[in-house]
């Protein structure tokens, strides 16, 4: 890497950035006066540079008081876990204190629902359970007290940024699921991140998925698990790359991702895929979503028992969190 010309406000600056490179292996500089002297007191100025890297030439400018990385970096180092699905809120922040442990590196957070702050418990409920009667919900946990995630999240050392969205008024289940799926990836794009994990809000990881990211995901635009019980791929629990997928979404466009019904989320996103992900794009991975998630979503097993194991697993049972302790002493679920 060769810095060939590099000038602020007619100050010949090479020097400063070329020990900026030496010292990190890589430049990362404020623009500004107190790192260059200021040659025009007054004036409003530019840095102007042009590397030539392995034959490649790099030219722009960068504005006083701005930052200038090189080489320029795609995505942070944090991935995102979108979460939606939202609703049962207490259970959502069990289901955050255990995976945010589980998880060992720093991680952003994208939590996406469609909320009711217009209706009473009594008839959010209902217009729950009428709109899919296989909605957990009932008046014991539903929850619409939102600011409780964000007091939580705040408090969670790991979770560097997070975005808490809420799409008002509800939308019905196919249509709604479908759009908070594509604000949350867009989200985690946003959010700089090369790889986003998708989960329903409630469920509880089994182990650190995030340290399989680069095996699983390396290269693809998406990496599926088996739905259990069913020949589809899982959206409770899916990894891709949040900027490219979020792309072919939109492609697809809002009639058919969005709008389309008679065809239930599962079914589109395999439709999608066959469509437009091309093959060598898409790794359909040889595992059941039940071999990542304690909850196989198929309502067969003692969900409250599976949790305490996986808790027992992960040495969390006797951990201080409120919502861990408050889940142990049989206060949710």
């Amino acid at each position: 890497m060769k810095i060939v010309y590099a000038n602020y406000g007619g100050l010949d600056v090479i020097n400063i950035l070329q020990d900026n490179y030496n010292k990190h292996g890589c430049i990362k500089i404020n623009v500004s006066n107190d790192v260059f002297t200021d040659p025009d007191v007054g004036v409003y100025k530019w840095l102007d540079i042009k590397i030539e890297d392995n034959g490649t030439i790099f030219e722009d400018r960068f504005p006083e008081g701005g930052l200038f990385t090189y080489p320029e970096q795609k995505y942070k180092q944090e991935n995102t876990l979108i979460l939606t699905s939202c609703n049962r809120i207490e259970e959502v922040l069990l289901g955050i204190a255990v995976n945010s442990r589980i998880i060992k590196t720093d991680f952003n957070l994208v939590i996406v629902d469609s909320s009711t702050p217009h209706l009473t418990v009594t008839d959010a409920v209902n217009m729950h359970v009428s709109d899919d009667p296989y909605n957990l919900i009932y008046k014991d946990n539903y929850n619409p007290h939102w600011q409780r995630l964000e007091d939580y999240i705040k408090t969670i050392p790991n979770i560097k940024e997070y975005r808490i969205i809420h799409e008002s008024p509800r939308l019905n289940k196919q249509v709604g699921e479908a759009t908070l799926m594509s604000l949350g990836l867009v989200s985690a794009g946003l959010l700089g991140s090369k790889y986003a994990i998708k989960l329903t809000g409630v469920c509880h990881l089994k182990y650190d998925i995030f340290e399989k990211l680069e095996e699983y995901c390396d290269g693809y635009t998406i990496s599926t698990f088996k739905r259990t019980f069913f020949n589809v791929p899982s959206t409770r629990v899916l990894l891709c790359n949040p900027s490219e997928f979020s792309s072919h979404v939109s492609n697809w466009g809002w009639y058919y991702w969005i709008r389309e019904y008679g065809i239930d989320i599962e079914h589109k996103l395999e439709l999608l895929i066959n469509r437009y992900i091309p093959k060598d794009k898409h790794n359909y991975l040889p595992l059941d979503e039940s071999n990542i998630l304690v909850d196989a979503g198929d309502g067969k097993i003692d969900i409250r028992n599976a949790i305490m194991q996986n808790l027992t697993t992960h040495n969390l049972s006797d951990c201080d969190d409120i919502w861990i302790q408050k889940f142990v002493k049989g206060g949710i679920c």
